[in-house]
């Protein structure tokens, strides 16, 4: 339910960016975590009417694996080509001596 909900919102209403999509994520890192612990060890699968042998502790170190991959990815990325603009504002309004005034900000949503 939470993984369908999120994703009506994202394909609808807004579609977020990557720190949205994270979410997502979480959503199902708790379902599997609750679902460990709520039901019972040996759960019968209505498909094949035989015990379930998937056991949640791979499932979630694998899930992380792959987290750790992208998060490795995504810190080369940032270090090569710079997402945020802070380091070079803070530069301008040293050079600019601009730091001694005040500064106020807005928000744009677009």
């Amino acid at each position: 339910c939470g993984t369908t909900g999120l994703l009506a919102f994202f394909y609808t209403i807004y579609y977020g960016s990557i720190q949205h999509h994270g979410f997502l994520f979480y959503v199902i890192r708790r379902s599997i975590w609750i679902s460990h612990y709520s039901c019972q060890k040996t759960q019968t699968s209505s498909f094949l009417n035989t015990p379930s042998k998937i056991n949640p502790n791979i499932i979630l170190t694998t899930l992380f694996g792959l987290h750790l991959i992208g998060d490795l990815m995504a810190a080369c990325l940032e270090y090569k080509h710079s997402f945020s603009q802070g380091q070079s504002v803070a530069k301008f309004i040293k050079e600019s001596k601009s730091d001694k005034m005040l500064i106020a900000g807005a928000a744009l949503m677009i």
